[in-house]
């Protein structure tokens, strides 16, 4: 019985993506263990109850969340820059140079709307 849980647990923590997810299913594998080992002095109850818990440890797995998305709206102009100290003509990014910070961690899904309102194309990479 326990070795059901177990392995059944451990399926859905390799499927999850999300960190938060994991946690809530080894706080749930534990208790089920608790729970298993318990009944595990009963026969009967062990063979009704395996089929249930692997069913319900399984249900985790369906369920997913997804990464958080960030939306940013970028205008590209020509505008006057000071960097070091002396006046010219620079690209900036919501009348902004440098650019605006991009406040994100690992996994955040970036949507970047880049509207050109230079004379000619530009292209910005990193």
């Amino acid at each position: 019985m326990a070795w059901i849980i177990q392995n059944c647990a451990s399926e859905v923590e390799k499927d999850s993506e999300s960190r938060d997810l994991r946690v809530k299913i080894r706080h749930m594998h534990s208790a089920l263990f608790a729970l298993a080992w318990s009944q595990s002095q009963a026969a009967t109850a062990t063979v009704q109850f395996a089929p249930l818990l692997c069913l319900t440890v399984s249900l985790f797995a369906i369920v997913k969340a997804d990464d958080p998305y960030r939306f940013f709206n970028w205008n590209v102009t020509y505008g006057d820059i000071y960097p070091l100290g002396v006046r010219q003509q620079g690209i900036l990014i919501n009348g902004q140079f440098p650019g605006p910070d991009i406040h994100s961690v690992t996994n955040d899904n970036l949507i970047i709307n880049v509207f050109n309102s230079l004379k000619e194309p530009f292209l910005i990479s990193w």
